[in-house]
């Protein structure tokens, strides 16, 4: 199922939102009662049951642990340090994701991220494109970099996102961007910058959204069931990248993590 498809499936969910006021009562950033909800994994999308999102402040919105900031077309959410060595797959999952292979992990659903993305008007992956070409590679081919440029200017891949991750080391404030927090196995070069893009995930036959059912919510590699995926030289190489260690802090140090969506550019096609 492509993104549009489910797109119409989440238009739905939101034209029924109710935006709730703060509770003074619970604290910004604090997720309902665990025993109140069903298991990530198993959560289902139903327009008729929007989300609980709260207005905290004119313009920001809550839902869960994540915060929408629409004025600055960015999303915050918490997320910690999950390793320094060992290959590298994803840039975050959650606690119940593929923790062995990724930098980052977090408390966070991913269908919340998503929910406020679509308030954005992100746009994701056309998987149908996407699937035909892919399912004619041999293995461990690797699409060359002009087609691959070619497929992004084309929209295949969806919309560009810039991930932002902060932390604070002895009051010091410290931020850099995702592709910083790489390096290459090859020559230890840093990814290159502005090629991280909002696919989307997916919604499954059974109506539960890929990326809260696996838990894997940004990639290195290429995985459609991902949110955010990296598209750019050695897309699909499992085994280039490695995390940036000398600038990461220690294991499980807390994190803050913004997602900022471009506005995007109309063409000339476009009213």
């Amino acid at each position: 199922m492509n993104f549009l498809k489910y797109g119409c499936i989440f238009s739905l969910l939101l034209m029924a939102l109710r935006v709730i006021g703060q509770d003074a009562n619970q604290p910004p950033g604090t997720a309902p009662s665990p025993s109140a909800q069903p298991s990530p994994q198993d959560i289902k999308i139903n327009p008729e049951e929007p989300p609980p999102i709260k207005q905290v402040e004119p313009g920001v919105l809550e839902l869960g642990n994540v915060r929408l900031n629409q004025a600055k077309r960015s999303i915050t959410f918490p997320a910690s340090i999950n390793m320094h060595e060992g290959p590298i797959e994803y840039f975050l999952v959650t606690s119940y994701g593929k923790v062995h292979e990724s930098v980052l992990k977090m408390d966070v659903m991913p269908y919340h991220i998503h929910v406020f993305a679509l308030m954005l008007n992100a746009s994701g992956a056309d998987f149908d494109a996407l699937k035909e070409r892919f399912s004619k590679l041999e293995e461990n081919e690797i699409v060359p970099t002009a087609e691959l440029n070619e497929m992004l200017k084309a929209g295949l891949f969806g919309q560009p996102v810039k991930m932002t991750v902060r932390w604070e080391k002895d009051g010091q404030k410290i931020e850099y961007q995702a592709e910083e927090l790489f390096v290459s196995n090859l020559d230890g070069k840093p990814m290159e910058a502005e090629k991280w893009f909002y696919t989307g995930s997916r919604v499954n036959n059974s109506n539960v959204f890929v990326a809260n059912q696996s838990g894997d919510a940004v990639t290195v590699i290429g995985d459609y069931g991902s949110m955010v995926n990296y598209i750019g030289p050695g897309f699909k190489n499992d085994e280039l990248w490695k995390a940036n260690v000398p600038v990461l802090p220690p294991i499980n140090h807390p994190v803050t993590v913004t997602f900022t969506f471009p506005v995007q550019k109309k063409t000339s096609s476009e009213p």
